[in-house]
């Protein structure tokens, strides 16, 4: 189970990064007055730091216990508490930010 979870988070931090370290520079700059995105963008820096300590948590155990659990769902619950109040609804729809030529040059590279 731990080795599960350690690939999972593997995988979801390189989503992550990615989107830290290559789209939101582009999209901060070109869309530095869209608050909304600015806020969302900083809320995916912070989950990226919590998904982490949680990495390097699960790399140090040997099995998943309950205080595992507990420790993941503190770990986990602030976070994403923010990542609410700044989610934009409809985001794939919002063409303003997803279809700029960079952004989209960006992701044609990044999924090739």
């Amino acid at each position: 189970m731990t080795t599960e979870l350690l690939e999972i988070e593997k995988t979801y931090l390189e989503k992550l990064n990615i989107i830290n370290s290559e789209l939101s520079p582009q999209w901060l700059k070109e869309q530095e007055d869209n608050s909304s995105l600015i806020g969302l963008l900083n809320v995916i820096q912070d989950i990226q730091k919590v998904h982490t300590e949680i990495y390097s948590k699960l790399e140090t155990l040997n099995e998943v216990d309950d205080g595992l659990v507990l420790y993941l769902i503190e770990e986990i619950k602030s976070v994403y508490s923010k990542y609410s109040d700044h989610f934009i609804c409809n985001l794939s729809q919002c063409q303003d930010i997803l279809c700029t030529p960079s952004i989209k040059q960006k992701l044609s590279v990044i999924y090739k």
